[in-house]
């Protein structure tokens, strides 16, 4: 109703920001970028979001991958927003934890 409102009075609707959801990540490094900051990772199911499989992600920040190397065990926070992932926290999993089984 705002959106014709607004348009019979000659204004342009604003777009609404998109919306951020956060989702918890684990699996196992396949590889780490040289040349951009992203990391590919083979991940178990993020529940009501994606199937496990094996897919590179964009980090927030360049430092989130110092010490991470491939055939590292990480878990951290996928960000959502519209379209875009991101990789908001990544860290080494803690020794004991149950592995990751890869996507197959």
């Amino acid at each position: 109703m705002s959106i014709a409102l607004a348009a019979c009075r000659g204004e342009t609707p604003r777009a609404s920001p998109p919306t951020e959801n956060f989702y918890a990540i684990r699996g196992l490094v396949k590889g780490v970028a040289a040349d951009r900051p992203s990391v590919t990772i083979d991940h178990e199911e993020i529940p009501g979001f994606m199937p496990r499989m094996e897919m590179e992600y964009v980090v927030a920040d360049p430092a989130l991958l110092d010490g991470i190397e491939a055939g590292a065990e990480v878990e951290g926070t996928l960000r959502m927003r519209g379209r875009g992932l991101l990789i908001v926290r990544l860290q080494k999993r803690r020794p004991g934890s149950a592995p990751s089984t890869p996507a197959g």
